[in-house]
Order: C-alpha cells, then structure tokens, then sequence
C-alpha cells in the first residue's frame, strides 16, 4: 500500500487526487494538506511514502523545504510551473521528479507508482508553454 500524502492549496486538484488515489487499488490517502507547515507536521508524525506536492502555495517552495520534506518521504512535484526554472531546482534539491498539471491522473499515478518503487521516471510534460493570461476566445 503506498501512503501518500498531498500537498495543494487548491480543493478542487486536492479533492480530485484523493478521490482518485483512494478508489484506486495499492493507494491510501495519509492526509491532504495546504501549507508546508501542515505537511511537514504529518510527514513527522505518520507514515508516508510519497507526497505529491504543488510548487506554489501560499508562497513558492524553496529548496530547503523539499530537502526537508524529501528525508522524510518520496516528493513527487505537481505544477503548472514544470517548465520553470526554479522547478529543476527543486528537483534537484530532493524532489524524485517534477510532472506538469496538465498530466493525465493515469500518467500521474504510474509516476507515483515508479517513484515509489524507486524506478526511474519520465515526468510527463506540457506539449505547450503554460499561459497565465487566461482564456482566449
């Protein structure tokens, strides 16, 4: 049973992930949290094996906090902000990978599988830059 915990500050992407992770099979949902704070209280207090954790919440997580959070659990990122620089940057300060929100949840939950298992992975990426203009018509 792989454990995870999430870490978003969007209720509709954490709903939409726990509903998800806990029908599908080998998955529970730990907790669902919105600050690094709060994740950092569970990933201390139960047990984990990943967290899929947004980039950006109530401010952009640093590099220290992935380390932080990466000695005590697998840290896959999930971020309409993959493509960013700071994004590789994180990675590389503990996370196992980076996957864009524009991800299929199937695509996401063979990551997390992958991760868990300590595979290598082939984060799924955008086909195009995310836009933050909004929608066009």
């Amino acid at each position: 049973m792989i454990r995870l915990l999430l870490l978003d500050d969007h209720p509709a992407i954490t709903s939409g992930l726990s509903a998800h992770f806990d029908a599908a099979p080998g998955f529970t949902v730990t907790a669902v949290t919105s600050t690094f704070r709060e994740a950092m209280r569970v990933a201390t207090t139960q047990p984990v094996d990943v967290t899929i954790a947004d980039i950006h919440l109530d401010a952009t997580l640093t590099p220290r906090q992935v380390s932080s959070l990466a000695e005590r659990c697998k840290v896959v990122l999930f971020s309409a902000f993959s493509r960013e620089p700071f994004a590789a940057r994180l990675a590389e300060a503990g996370a196992a990978t980076v996957v864009d929100k524009s991800a299929r949840i199937a695509e996401l939950e063979a990551i997390v599988r992958d991760v868990h298992a300590g595979r290598p992975t082939r984060a799924q990426r955008p086909s195009r830059p995310t836009s933050r203009r909004g929608c066009s018509r």
